[in-house]
Order: structure tokens, then C-alpha cells, then sequence
């Protein structure tokens, strides 16, 4: 007998090899994916600065964007005046 892991046993064989195998495998589950979908399958995440993007249609960077931009706009959409914005902290919490 092979002396394996005790977590061997506990956890599953992971066969998905791909974004869209892996949303198959959550639909199946009845799993919420906020947006995600096989025509939208890029993730996201975000915290108050930035909303970071992966995957899907951003693999090419030739690719039309604009369908993601969710705090900011393209430069033709953009107003033509400057905005400013403070943001201070106190005890680890924002004050916009």
C-alpha cells in the first residue's frame, strides 16, 4: 500500500481545463456567477481604487473594451474637464 496524503482522499480530482468547462461545472451546481457567463467570461475584482479584469475577450488586446469599463469610460466618452476627488482615512476607513 503507497503511502498517500490523508488530503488525497479529500479532495476531488480537478479535470477543468478551461473558463468554459469551469462555468458548465458551476451552472450545474446551481452556483451564482455574477455576471459571468460564456459570452461575458472574463472575472472581475474590485476594491475601492481599480477593478482588475482576466480572461476572456482581453486576452487580445485588439479587442473592443468597452463592455467591461465599469468605473471609467473610453477617451471618446470621457468629459472634456478635469474632475478632482479627496479621499481621507480615518481608522481604516475611507471618507469619500
Amino acid at each position: 500500500m503507497s503511502k498517500r496524503s490523508f488530503f488525497y482522499y479529500l479532495i476531488p480530482i480537478w479535470d477543468i481545463t478551461s473558463r468554459e468547462e469551469a462555468i458548465d461545472y458551476v451552472e450545474s451546481k446551481n452556483i451564482e456567477l455574477g455576471g459571468i457567463s460564456k459570452v461575458k467570461i472574463y472575472s472581475r475584482e474590485q476594491n475601492i481604487l481599480h477593478i482588475s479584469h482576466k480572461g476572456g475577450m482581453l486576452e487580445n488586446p485588439e479587442n473592443d473594451y468597452d463592455d467591461f469599463l465599469v468605473m471609467t469610460n473610453t477617451i471618446e466618452k470621457a468629459p472634456n474637464e478635469a474632475e478632482y476627488v479627496e479621499i481621507t482615512f480615518e481608522r481604516n476607513e475611507s471618507n469619500v
